[in-house]
């Protein structure tokens, strides 16, 4: 049996489809946490939160999920603290990271400190680049990141 590599103490999780406009927030900030490359701290680019995601934040002490919002309503960046919920289950994709910290709860026995960064959109139709909006929104949610993987 191989060692395990030490467990990065953050995790961030930006998760959207990258081909509909600004649901692509997620990802994009995920890939711009990864590029700064913060000691312990592990960045995953994701379309969907799934199952096998809760083994990552079991071992973390802190996680960040990412996700893009749509409507004019709310701030540009929003940052809430979360708590694991919900039900578990198998399903193959989990659309609410409580219930994905509630799973790495269930399955592995912890789950980490966490916090929800949902980012407003302007565009969600078709195509790879995101809106004028939403990068400037990015820059803001960026430094709100930030301050969440380096407390």
């Amino acid at each position: 049996m191989r060692p395990q590599p030490t467990a990065p103490a953050v995790v961030v999780i930006g998760y959207g489809n990258d081909l509909r406009g600004d649901d692509g927030i997620g990802p994009f900030l995920a890939g711009a946490v990864a590029e700064r490359g913060w000691p312990h701290v592990r960045a995953l680019a994701v379309h969907q939160l799934t199952p096998e995601l809760a083994e990552a934040l079991a071992g973390a002490r802190r996680a960040v999920f990412i996700d893009a919002r749509a409507g004019p309503d709310g701030k540009p960046v929003e940052v809430l603290p979360i708590m694991p919920g919900g039900p578990g289950g198998a399903a193959s994709h989990v659309g609410d990271p409580r219930v994905l910290l509630g799973m790495a709860r269930e399955l592995y026995g912890r789950a980490p400190a966490a916090w929800w960064v949902t980012v407003a959109g302007h565009h969600f139709g078709l195509g790879q680049e995101l809106s004028a909006q939403a990068r400037a929104n990015c820059q803001r949610a960026l430094a709100e990141i930030e301050l969440l993987v380096r407390e």
